[in-house]
Order: C-alpha cells, then sequence, then structure tokens
C-alpha cells in the first residue's frame, strides 16, 4: 500500500468514529477532485464504479463542494476575507493524483481546450448513474441466482450466476460483501480469468479466490465459500427434531404423521457425513449414488446422511435410499436451507429427465 492509499484509509477510519456516533463528516472536495479521481480511476483500469468519481454523499460523509471549482472557492472565501489551509503535499510530483492535477490536467486543457475539465466531470456524472443501475442490476441478479446460504456458504443458480461475465463479477462482488471481504484484489482481468476457468473445469474444481475464500462450481450450483467446519455423528431417536450441522435447517423423524415415507429396518439411527466406504448395497457406493442424483461434492462432504446402524437409509438432498420393502418405516420431514438445496437439485434433475 503507497502512502496516499495510507493516508486516505487513516483519514476514512478517523470519519467513521464520527459517522458511527450519527455525526455527519463534510469534506472540501471540488469538482476538480472528480475529473482527478476520473482519470486516477481510468489510468489505473477501474471500471464504471471507479469512473463515477466521488459520491456526493455516502456512510454519513457529504460532499456540498463538488459542484464548485476550486478557483471560485477561492475566489468566494478572498471576498470574504477568510483564510484557508493548504496542504504541503499537494504540490509534491511524486504522488500520482498530483501529477495528473499538475502535469496532465493542463496538458488536457491546452490540447482539449479550457472547458475539457467540466466535460470530463460530466461524463463522471453519466458513469455514477451507469454504476448505480450496475449495482440494482447486480442485487437483484444474486436475488434472483442465490439459492440459499447456510455457515459461511451461499448456494447460486450457476446458470444465471455464470451466464455472463459482467453477472459473474457482480455474483462475486456480492458473495464476498455477505462474507465479510471486498473484491479489492480482484482486477478486470483476474475476473475474467476465473469466469473463463470455472466454466471450462471439470465439475467439481474448488478455486481458491482470497482471504479463506474458495469458489466452486458443480452440477447446476455455484458456491462461494469458506472451509466447512467438521460435523460429528449424532445419534437421534425416533419422534424427534434434530438440528443440523452449519446452519442447514432441521429434520424431524415420526413413526406417524407427515413427511417422506423412509423403509426402516430397526437399527440406531445414526446422522453423519458419508464415509469412502458407506454402500447403500452392495452394489452401490453411497457417494457415486448421491453424485449420480446430482448432488454436488461439496454438499456430499458437508450435508449429513441418515443412517440405520452401518447402512444409509435417508438423505435430505434425494430422499430415501432403501428401494426395497423394510419392516418398519420412518416419516421424515425437513426444514430450512436444506429443505431449499434439495428443491433446487431435484427440480434441476427433474428438468433433465424431462429434456
Amino acid at each position: 500500500m503507497g502512502i496516499e492509499e495510507a493516508g486516505r484509509e487513516l483519514r476514512y477510519r478517523i470519519f467513521s468514529e464520527f459517522t458511527s456516533k450519527g455525526e455527519i463528516v463534510a469534506t472540501g472536495h471540488t469538482a476538480g477532485d472528480v475529473v482527478e479521481t476520473l482519470l486516477f480511476n481510468l489510468l489505473r483500469g477501474s471500471g464504471p464504479r471507479g469512473l463515477a468519481g466521488i459520491p456526493r454523499e455516502r456512510d454519513g460523509i457529504i460532499r456540498p463542494l463538488l459542484p464548485f471549482w476550486r478557483p471560485e472557492l477561492e475566489r468566494w472565501l478572498k471576498a470574504q476575507n477568510q483564510k484557508w489551509r493548504e496542504d504541503e503535499s499537494n504540490r509534491d510530483l511524486r504522488f500520482s493524483r498530483n501529477r495528473i492535477r499538475w502535469m496532465l490536467i493542463p496538458e488536457i486543457k491546452r490540447v482539449f481546450g479550457e472547458g475539457a475539465p467540466d466535460r470530463l466531470r460530466r461524463e463522471a456524472d453519466i458513469f455514477s448513474a451507469c454504476a448505480e443501475f450496475i449495482e440494482k442490476q447486480g442485487a437483484q441478479l444474486a436475488e434472483k441466482s442465490l439459492v440459499t446460504r447456510f455457515a459461511n456458504i451461499l448456494a447460486f443458480d450457476s446458470e444465471n450466476a455464470l451466464s455472463t461475465l459482467w453477472g459473474f463479477g457482480e455474483i462475486l462482488r456480492y458473495g464476498f460483501e455477505e462474507l465479510g471481504e471486498g473484491l479489492s484484489g480482484f482486477s478486470f482481468e483476474s475476473v475474467e480469468r476465473l469466469w473463463e476457468n470455472i466454466k471450462s473445469a471439470r465439475r467439481g474444481r474448488r478455486f481458491p479466490a482470497g482471504e479463506g475464500l474458495h469458489i466452486e462450481a458443480d452440477t447446476d450450483l455455484l458456491f462461494i465459500f469458506r472451509e466447512i467446519p467438521e460435523h460429528s455423528a449424532q445419534s437421534l431417536k425416533k419422534d424427534s427434531e434434530i438440528e443440523f450441522p452449519n446452519g442447514l435447517g432441521d429434520m424431524i423423524v415420526s413413526t406417524e404423521g407427515d413427511g417422506e415415507i423412509v423403509p426402516y429396518d430397526g437399527g440406531e439411527l445414526v446422522l453423519r457425513i458419508p464415509k469412502p466406504g458407506d454402500r447403500i448395497d452392495p452394489e452401490h457406493k453411497l457417494n457415486r449414488y448421491l453424485a449420480r442424483n446430482n448432488v454436488p461434492r461439496l454438499l456430499r462432504n458437508a450435508v449429513p446422511v441418515l443412517f440405520s446402524g452401518e447402512r444409509p437409509i435417508y438423505s435430505p438432498l434425494v430422499g430415501a435410499l432403501m428401494s426395497e420393502p423394510a419392516l418398519f418405516e420412518l416419516y421424515i420431514e425437513t426444514k430450512g436451507a436444506i429443505s431449499k438445496i434439495a428443491g433446487f437439485i431435484n427440480k434441476e434433475k427433474s428438468g433433465k429427465l424431462r429434456d
């Protein structure tokens, strides 16, 4: 981080101490600062948000002088016999912003006329309107694409999330912000590269995204997540309600009533994550069965299955696992995030069967 950026972060940290108490902070940014910000961000490769310049109001900070140019303000202050303070670092050409102010903008005015800065300011207003529109569209896309969230995992409909590069960038921004991070370390090129890699990768490939976050696309779901906490096996009784790990929701197991009918051989009921050696029967491995039924790898490692002894009898994502009749029956109902994921998986599976 350069000294300019470090100084800016320190200033806004101090500002936040006031705004967090409900106070308003007013800065002295002028129209010239808008033009400098536009050019600075343009030259470093920013998108529409960066080219929007400086917002007039955000997070308790107002900038009432943005409509005015610095010479206008100086003339007014002189007429009022009001002194002002100059920051001596404003003329230090080691800083990029000062080179823009004292070298680039004078050259732009010489080549394109004295009105060029005002035209650039109007461009910043146009970009601001575009950025506002993009933010609204991005929020709508994220809301439309989000299947559910549990623990530190966000699950999106991958068809919507990966349909366009720009849409993927907005999904990425939303997911990172929801998990407490920002996209400051990403450039347009890095987002584009990640988008292309995810679309062309084999299903279930995991991509590190920095700050402890990962992205994974598998079947019809795109996940943005942190590492998944391990889950210990839980014993449960018939006619009971149990809470799934990691905020997935709840499961009600009863011997009569509502819910999906699940054949049951009377063994001890245990809820646990599938292991590599688990089998539904001698010919069918559990994990392979789940994969064939459209369950992404991440969910196979995060969503527990109900076992009767060592035999899996029910997956919250695909339903009953025993096909043959049994001595007993259980009625199982799920609630919460797990139901949303199961509904999405089974809807997509039904659609593929129809096609």
